[in-house]
This record gives structure tokens, C-alpha cells and sequence, in this order.
């Protein structure tokens, strides 16, 4: 999954879970009306502003950030057709082991 070509103008036809992560770089329970008695909608503005952060974010990570913050472990669904293209740059996957409908994969950084 990716969140690349995503803009403020499609967010409602956008797949649920597309929809998830970027409410998710927005704040926490902003998509859930039901989650929290001040809510409003997501405004345009504030995918925006999301985007341009996440997009900074994944064109300026480095080793030494991912050095400070390593991964172990990766639980996946394959269902869910995960491009795992930029953790494959700073990261080894070994095979992945099955549990019921997930993958468990061990991770090392890669030298």
C-alpha cells in the first residue's frame, strides 16, 4: 500500500484503510464521529498539510533515524498487498512465518 498520489480533493473515495492511515497522521480518532464528543470533519487543509508532512518524512529518513528507532519484528496481513519497497531499503526480511491470516516477519537493518 502506498500513500503516494493521495490529495486533499479524493480522501472520501480513497479505500478505508488509505483513509485510516492519513486521519491517522491527522489525529488520532478524527475519522470516528463517535470517538470523541468535539468532532468535525476532516478538513481539506488538514490532508494537505498531512501529506506534505508524511512526504518530507519518507524523502529526508535516514540510516541514523532508523538506527534510533529500529524495527524487530513486522506483522502483516497479506491481503492487504503491503509494498514493502522503502523497508526493504533499510531493512533484511527473513521468509515470514503464518499466523492464521498474518505474516510474522523478523527484521534486521541492513549493513
Amino acid at each position: 500500500m502506498s500513500l503516494d498520489g493521495v490529495d486533499r480533493t479524493d480522501f472520501e473515495q480513497l479505500d478505508p484503510l488509505r483513509r485510516f492511515y492519513i486521519s491517522f497522521l491527522i489525529g488520532r480518532g478524527r475519522s470516528l464521529r463517535v470517538l470523541r464528543s468535539t468532532w468535525k470533519p476532516i478538513a481539506a487543509s488538514e490532508i494537505k498539510s498531512a501529506m506534505d508532512r508524511y512526504h518530507e518524512f519518507t524523502a529526508t529518513v535516514d540510516r541514523a533515524l532508523i538506527a534510533r528507532h529500529p524495527i524487530t519484528y513486522l506483522l502483516t496481513s497479506p491481503k492487504e498487498g503491503i509494498d514493502f519497497t522503502n523497508l526493504d531499503k533499510w531493512y533484511e526480511r527473513d521468509p515470514g512465518e503464518l499466523f492464521k491470516e498474518f505474516t510474522l516477519y523478523r527484521l534486521k537493518m541492513r549493513p
